[in-house]
């Protein structure tokens, strides 16, 4: 493939080439039996064209754009607008409840962005953000607002365009998110990893649902087909979420050839997929199933394949891999055909962190491989000494090479630490993942969080995998997080969240005994306290007030939250123009 410069440079030429071929099939996004919408390659670039046309002519030229849509076309034509524009993309979710706004209004604090792209759902929204955080001097366009610039009017960008391509913003440790900075540079080079991994090629297609903003759904799933120039088939998260039988329906009727999801997806079809469906699948061309995105467990995979092995799913579809939004996407991936490497590993001595093969008797742990590094180098290193592991020795996982991104947008401290970590034998330049692992026979296993990690009568155990084990000893146990607490000593407490229609069952005290007893069980832990708690209700957004000030350019709510300042609102619903004339609002 030839060498560009940025994502922008490749999508000219795949314009150029490919302007007939479908860039992608976009299912209803409602689930239903309507036809899919077709965009082509060149459809795709006169619609980022016209929407960089825009950008070009605002007052100031942005220089960070925040991408805020539902539907993945809208975000495709946006994050190429901001390429072709010269500016750096900020994807973000559209929106949802009030934890979502506020995550929002962080970031929009964060990454002082000069412009937004929305949608007509959710502009007034956004609108309504901006105003009440002070910053209603920024536009807010809607891109399916009908009125497009010209496309013509679109002006080529120079040495001024942004050698970073997004920020992708994850959640820190100190829960304000964290953008991270991937350049132009580095999205190339992951997608050529992603590629090479995978065996992914121009007559590929890629499909799934996962959400566009995240950076699973959008390096792998929007933008890997469009670096090949190959067809991408996209789902809205929500119709998987309320029929995920519609994913695997996806795949044999528009021909997938490789997807991806988190391990709980796969979990979620075996759970929900009646075997009476399974007669109505064809798996039989699915090549790839990626695997990430949270620790893979070995009896997802077997169930799973088990499962839909009738609908034509062959074994080694499944590959696990390891990736973080800081080195774009993927780190280390499970090679075509080798199916998924497995390790059944002696706990005590993994938590002393060495494997060794399990003994008779003694507790055990299964470890899922996550494949060999793919376009990277990895280490497994002391996080203390900094010392590097040999093979089959547990530590933190750093990684080296082209894909990792140039730090923490705003954040020089944090970027020095994390993105320019030296070894104690001095080599440098390397990624500190906060991941545990270990390196066995070039396969990458990867066995906690740094930040997880529990101490219980000396022994290190990491919180997910007794959240696993708590949750799987009872229907009646949704979600569960487990933490530690220093006393005189070290004591595990897990808070676990009762199924909704079991909260009122009159033997709750028992489930607790049995949580108990689970973790006895499985890691010997001594007495740990068991909350249980009712399930988390559902947030709501804020109602719009009847009284709010409109848009004086479409009559569009401009503010439903409450603000003491003169102030013009913009809304997506009329190209973020300001309204005639400014209100006073004192609420």
């Amino acid at each position: 493939m030839a060498d560009h410069r940025s994502f922008a440079e490749l999508m000219w030429e795949r314009a150029q080439s490919l302007a007939d071929r479908d860039a992608y099939l976009n299912l209803p996004v409602d689930g239903g039996t309507a036809e899919p919408e077709r965009v082509t390659y060149g459809m795709l670039d006169c619609a980022a064209r016209s929407l960089a046309a825009t950008l070009q002519g605002l007052r100031h030229r942005p220089a960070r754009v925040l991408v805020a849509q539902s539907r993945a076309r809208h975000v495709a034509e946006s994050l190429l607008a901001c390429w072709y524009a010269g500016a750096t993309a900020i994807p973000v979710s559209p929106g949802g409840g009030r934890h979502q706004a506020e995550r929002l209004r962080r970031v929009l604090k964060d990454a002082r962005v000069d412009a937004v792209l929305s949608d007509r759902a959710g502009g007034s929204e956004l609108s309504r953000l901006l105003a009440w955080t002070g910053q209603e001097h920024i536009p807010c366009l809607a891109v399916d607002n009908g009125v497009p610039a010209d496309p013509d009017a679109w002006r080529r960008p120079g040495a001024e365009a942004a050698e970073i391509a997004l920020i992708q913003y994850t959640s820190g440790s100190s829960g304000e998110p964290k953008g991270v900075m991937v350049s132009h540079r580095s999205l190339l080079a992951n997608q050529e990893a992603i590629s090479r991994a995978f065996g992914t090629h121009h007559g590929s297609v890629i499909g799934g649902w996962l959400p566009t903003h995240h950076d699973m759904g959008l390096i792998g799933q929007l933008l890997h087909p469009l670096w090949l120039g190959a067809r991408g088939v996209t789902m809205a998260p929500w119709a998987f979420a309320n029929e995920p039988l519609g994913w695997l329906r996806m795949i044999g009727d528009h021909g997938v050839t490789a997807t991806a999801a988190p391990g709980f997806a796969y979990d979620l079809c075996v759970r929900t997929v009646p075997p009476e469906s399974l007669g109505e699948l064809d798996l039989s061309g699915l090549e790839t199933a990626v695997v990430g995105a949270e620790p893979v467990r070995a009896q997802t995979l077997r169930a799973f394949t088990e499962r839909f092995a009738p609908a034509g799913l062959r074994p080694g579809t499944l590959r696990p891999a390891y990736g973080l939004a800081e080195a774009t996407l993927v780190v280390t991936a499970t090679g075509a055909g080798a199916g998924a490497g497995e390790r059944t590993v002696d706990a005590e001595a993994l938590e002393e962190g060495r494997l060794r093969p399990a003994t008779p008797g003694g507790r055990r742990r299964t470890l899922v491989s996550c494949g060999r590094p793919a376009g990277a180098q990895v280490r497994i290193v002391q996080p203390e000494t900094l010392a590097v592991l040999p093979d089959g020795q547990t530590g933190e996982i750093w990684v080296r090479g082209a894909s990792v991104a140039a730090g923490y947008w705003g954040r020089p401290l944090d970027t020095r630490a994390a993105f320019d970590a030296r070894t104690d034998g001095g080599e440098s330049g390397f990624l500190r993942t906060g991941d545990l692992g270990v390196l066995d026979g070039g396969e990458l296993f990867v066995t906690g969080r740094l930040k997880d990690v529990l101490i219980a009568d000396g022994r290190h155990l990491h919180a997910h995998d007794l959240e696993q084990s708590v949750q799987s000893a009872s229907p009646r146990c949704g979600a569960a997080t487990v933490f530690s607490v220093d006393s005189d000593h070290e004591h595990i407490v897990v808070i676990q969240e009762v199924a909704a229609g079991h909260t009122a069952d009159p033997d709750l005290g028992q489930l607790g005994e049995t949580l108990q007893g689970q973790l006895a069980s499985d890691f010997s832990v001594p007495s740990p306290s068991i909350v249980l708690v009712r399930p988390a209700p559902s947030a709501e957004p804020p109602a719009a007030r009847s009284d709010a000030p409109v848009c004086g350019s479409c009559s569009s709510a401009a503010c439903s939250i409450p603000c003491t300042r003169t102030w013009r609102p913009r809304c997506g619903n009329c190209c973020g123009s300001p309204a005639s004339e400014p209100w006073d609002t004192d609420v």
